[in-house]
């Protein structure tokens, strides 16, 4: 015999779906409007104490699975890090050392540096985008990035509303 479920009780679970959707559709879309700039984008979310990997982007194309494997503890001492929790982007070099070198590959690393931007609601950084420049991070570059970061922060604002 099913249990009774009403329609008051479904309701939130279907509303918290749509917003689940919506809010992967719009990084997903952050995503794609960055890979057009850097040659690899990843998206963690922080979860309590770590980043947890979400989705990634290359010239290959989207993964949602294997990135998903991958976390970092906030509670290192990294440029990652002390990016979620100042809330500033930072573009440049990442040194061997640092935790967040784990979680992409050395040539990338080497080469560009990379670009972190985190994507804030309120004073909270809810995602930070780890981004594979294609080329030197110039100021035309820097810019594109945040403004496109923040544009999906204004619109995760929006969909939890």
């Amino acid at each position: 015999m099913e249990p009774n479920v009403s329609a008051k009780q479904q309701q939130p679970d279907q509303h918290a779906d749509e917003v689940a959707t919506a809010r992967d559709t719009l990084l997903l879309e952050l995503l794609l409007d960055v890979g057009s700039e850097l040659s690899g984008a990843q998206l963690y979310l922080v979860r309590g104490k770590e980043l947890r990997g979400h989705l990634a982007c290359d010239d290959d194309g989207i993964d949602d699975q294997g990135v998903r494997h991958r976390r970092l503890p906030l509670s290192l001492l990294s440029v990652a890090c002390r990016t979620v929790d100042q809330g500033i982007p930072y573009f440049g070099p990442v040194p061997q050392t640092d935790p967040c070198a784990a979680l992409v590959d050395e040539e990338t690393l080497a080469e560009h540096g990379l670009a972190l931007l985190p994507l804030r609601l309120g004073e909270r950084t809810v995602a930070l985008l780890v981004g594979h420049p294609r080329r030197a991070l110039d100021r035309e570059l820097r810019d594109v990035l945040c403004v496109l970061t923040h544009e999906a922060a204004s619109g995760l604002g929006k969909l939890i509303a």
